[in-house]
């Protein structure tokens, strides 16, 4: 699931990644890429686990990308 909430103060997209632990099964890490970052596995953005067995990050995205 995405969400974003987009900032008045400056060009930013604050966009948050959630997958169910349905979605993610027995992973242990989950890692983002996208146009962001190239889609570079490198300097991919590891998510978060959460206590329900989901994972969940929040990026800084440029707005209009």
């Amino acid at each position: 699931m995405l969400k974003k909430k987009f900032l008045k103060s400056k060009p930013v997209c604050k966009v948050t990644f959630s997958l169910p632990k349905e979605a993610v099964e027995t992973a242990e890490t989950v890692k983002i890429v996208g146009d962001f970052n190239e889609w570079n596995i490198a300097e991919a953005t590891e998510m978060k686990p959460l206590k329900k067995g989901g994972f969940k990050t929040v990026l800084d995205l440029e707005t209009g990308k």
